[in-house]
């Protein structure tokens, strides 16, 4: 099939744990974080959800989120990749280090 470029972006953060003891205060760092901004919920010391403030672009690899926190324990922060198709009319600047990635078409192949 046709080849295209994609770029990627943090489309969700899932959560597996919330973990316990998180505050006001506490902030996310997304490594590498390609422009990202990610914004904790905590909701009673627990990591219920992760406000996107910025997606960050052109992601190779899952990047690495963790909480910066000094009484939280266990959450873990699973980045899921979103993945736009580049295309010839949208100019944008990518950020240095940052990825564009080909992806082939094999949709609806029979």
């Amino acid at each position: 099939g046709p080849e295209y470029p994609v770029v990627t972006e943090i489309g969700d953060v899932v959560i597996p744990n919330g973990g316990f003891g998180y505050g006001d205060g506490d902030t996310i760092t997304v490594t590498p974080d390609n422009g990202a901004l990610l914004e904790p919920v905590i909701t009673g010391g627990v990591i219920t959800g992760v406000n996107i403030i910025n997606p960050g672009i052109g992601y190779d690899r899952l990047p690495n989120i963790t909480v910066n926190t000094n009484t939280g324990h266990n959450a873990i922060l699973n980045g899921v990749l979103k993945f736009n198709r580049v295309d010839d009319t949208v100019a944008f600047t990518l950020p240095e280090g940052a990825k564009l990635i080909s992806v082939i078409d094999c949709v609806g192949k029979n």
